[in-house]
């Protein structure tokens, strides 16, 4: 009987040690999600563009000499000539559905 004892004693450590390991890998990758998301969005904010960036609208490249404009409800970026016809007729973000007020303090020129 003494011989059964040890074993479910072993099985239990292992069960414990195996959780442990699993609840750390959990943490390990929601940390490493949130600071992810964290850095896409000081990315976004700084109006920061990495080289494959492309305006919804036209689906043509972001590049640094063109003019762009950020929307400041949602960070959305887009050339100012493709987003603009588009704000004048829909007062909504063409990528994500969100509404925009058309004015000076909403649309934010990014020189990106």
């Amino acid at each position: 009987m003494a011989e059964f004892a040890g074993l479910s004693v072993l099985w239990i450590i292992l069960a414990v040690v195996a959780l442990i390991a699993v609840v750390a890998v959990i943490v390990w990758a929601v940390r490493c999600a949130i600071v992810r998301r964290r850095a896409e969005a000081s990315h976004a904010k700084e109006g920061l563009l990495n080289k494959e960036a492309l305006c919804a609208i036209c689906k043509g490249l972001l590049a640094g000499d063109e003019k762009c404009r950020r929307l400041r409800v949602c960070g959305h970026i887009y050339h100012a000539e493709c987003v603009d016809p588009w704000l004048r007729r829909k007062t909504i973000c063409p990528l994500c559905r969100a509404k925009v007020e058309v004015s000076r303090t909403d649309i934010v020129d990014a020189m990106v």
